[in-house]
């Protein structure tokens, strides 16, 4: 029984660093390709699953498939266990805590399932963020479910800020495996990513505000179409260069924790 409960952890948190990996090569990919638009060489502002659609016409394309198939749903089953285990206790907290690794787990199975199809040549049923806020919108109390959506992204991306500032991200890592030089990088890098994924997540929540104040799903915004709100500002290219160097960085946290995290089941 104990052998069978080590060999599980062990099997979840192989598949958890998959998962980090997987995270990584969509978001540098995504970091890649909006810096190249920025310096006007080429490329283009997308999304994860566009990003995954791209990597997918690469060289070894179906390979990629197979892996970020894998690692996301690795990474999205590591999340619904967190989510489970914190279920069991019984204050705010963990209500918060339920909440916040549900959406991670089917956020990233989602992603998980948009390769799948693309590994098997399907049309993948993957709506635009318009017309997932139209049907939202359609809901009972809809366009006060989007609003929550547009104040949950704004206040994932003010703690992605405080994330950074506090460097609360070094509770999850093995910082005692690391020496100063590695510990002084991944501060950098985690502190870049964290910030410029709070710019973007601050811009999507600012916009599906919009779309529920003006009853218009139009107004609201990806990923991708928040990077080309930034591009078409005033000094936009300046703008989009610095946010994706912070998403290059995010990619190479995300490489560290695959490598450093603690993989807490909890």
């Amino acid at each position: 029984m104990i052998e069978n409960n080590i060999n599980q952890r062990k099997t979840l948190d192989n598949l958890a660093r998959i998962g980090f990996i997987t995270r990584g090569i969509v978001y540098g990919t995504i970091g890649v390709l909006a810096a190249r638009l920025a310096i006007g060489f080429g490329g283009t502002n997308t999304d994860s699953s566009g990003a995954i659609k791209i990597l997918s016409n690469q060289p070894f394309g179906k390979f990629l498939l197979i892996l970020l198939c894998v690692g996301f749903a690795g990474y999205s089953l590591w999340r619904f266990v967190q989510a489970f285990n914190q279920s069991k206790m019984n204050d705010k907290k963990s209500r918060f805590e339920v909440i916040k690794y549900s959406f991670m787990g089917i956020v990233n199975l989602s992603l998980s399932y948009g390769a799948l199809n693309l590994f098997l040549n399907k049309k993948s049923n993957s709506s635009s963020t318009q017309s997932m806020t139209a049907n939202l919108m359609s809901q009972p109390f809809g366009l006060w479910l989007v609003g929550l959506v547009g104040l949950g992204f704004i206040g994932t991306g003010f703690y992605q800020f405080y994330k950074a500032y506090k460097e609360k991200f070094k509770d999850d890592l093995m910082l005692e495996q690391m020496d100063q030089k590695e510990l002084n990088i991944t501060t950098k890098v985690a502190k870049a990513g964290l910030s410029s994924r709070g710019v973007v997540f601050a811009i999507i929540g600012f916009f599906f505000i919009q779309a529920a104040i003006t009853s218009d799903p139009s107004k609201s915004k990806g990923l991708g179409q928040a990077l080309n709100v930034l591009i078409n500002q005033p000094y936009g290219s300046f703008l989009l260069i610095v946010v994706a160097i912070g998403l290059m960085a995010y990619s190479a946290f995300s490489f560290i924790n695959a490598r450093y995290n603690k993989i807490s089941v909890y």
